[in-house]
């Protein structure tokens, strides 16, 4: 099987998720290609130092195409070219892009609906209680939503959401925001091993909180940090 990735910016978060991605093909004998739309984020202006080591290794089924422009969009007479040029190319039996409403899902969209060479799957994580909902976008959601043949989403209200959308249950699947909780547990296991140099490193108090998460209202950090106070 031939299988396209589409994303916008490959961050660091996203490197170790497609790195298990690539070992899943390879084990089923799949063909992987990778499609970066923005070479540059909008959001993260810190060093990604995962993402340009995994660059740096040059895998050779992958191409960005546009390495100086950020997420926050543009040039996309001149992406929907070269997006169209790259499914054109390598043919993929299903292609896999990130949500259903950015300009290149729709562009993946419409190719799927006029070539009908290829299944079409977006990832989501976006669920009904996420805030108040308008109808009318909801029924121009479902017009579009339901023309893609499945979806890869964050968990069972997700998949929930998904279905009143257009998508049946049998089409949609959880695995979408995953980590790597072996990671995680190996790094948790050496840090309670190094316990005092670790406390005295990064000047940890005995008891703490710990918080990750962007600061922006809605992911209510305000609430934890009261919680703790």
């Amino acid at each position: 099987m031939r299988l396209l990735f589409v994303i916008g910016h490959l961050g660091d978060y996203h490197v170790p998720r497609y790195e298990a991605l690539l070992r899943l093909a390879a084990s089923r004998g799949d063909e992987l290609f990778l499609t970066e739309v923005y070479g540059r984020s909008g959001v993260y202006t810190f060093p990604q130092t995962r993402r340009a080591a995994f660059f740096a290794r040059s895998p050779a089924q992958l191409v960005t195409l546009e390495n100086d422009l950020t997420d926050t969009g543009g040039r996309r007479l001149r992406i929907a070219c070269r997006l169209a040029r790259v499914v054109r190319n390598f043919q993929p039996d299903v292609v896999v892009t990130l949500g259903y409403n950015t300009s290149y899902s729709l562009l993946l969209c419409i190719l799927r609906h006029t070539s009908r060479r290829f299944s079409l799957i977006y990832m989501s994580d976006s669920k009904a209680d996420d805030g108040r909902r308008s109808p009318f976008k909801e029924w121009l959601k479902r017009i579009l939503v339901r023309r893609f043949d499945g979806a890869l989403v964050a968990g069972q209200r997700h998949r929930a959401y998904a279905q009143t959308l257009g998508i049946p249950l049998e089409r949609s699947r959880v695995g979408f925001d995953v980590i790597d909780v072996a990671q995680f547990s190996r790094l948790a296991e050496e840090a309670r091993a190094s316990d005092p140099e670790i406390r005295r490193l990064y000047g940890l108090p005995r008891r703490y909180v710990l918080c990750v998460s962007r600061f922006i209202a809605r992911k209510n950090v305000d609430v934890a940090v009261d919680a703790f106070a």
